[in-house]
């Protein structure tokens, strides 16, 4: 009993999956684009916020925090691998 209500289970999963990709290859097709919205952040926006905190600037701008964030950073010369967690390495040497 269990093996059949799998079986069915499987089939409606695969089906699902075919419409997401349907979906997805009909967006493209259209020229949608998928996902969230790009943040622009100008240095002229930057300078003008400047004397203002990240959560005040942020809100001014109308942009997430970790955008104006990155922006920042960016503008100060600070590379992308300083804005993230440190990677740490695993393997046994």
């Amino acid at each position: 009993m269990l093996g059949i209500l799998g079986s069915f289970a499987e089939f409606d999963r695969e089906r699902i999956r075919e419409r997401i990709h349907t979906g997805i290859a009909r967006a493209g097709r259209e020229g949608k684009r998928l996902g969230r919205r790009p943040h622009r952040v100008t240095d002229d926006d930057l300078t003008r916020t400047a004397h203002l905190s990240q959560h005040e600037a942020a809100k001014v701008l109308g942009v997430p925090r970790s955008v104006l964030q990155r922006a920042r950073a960016a503008r100060n010369g600070v590379g992308p691998e300083a804005t993230f967690a440190p990677i740490y390495c695993w393997s046994r040497t």
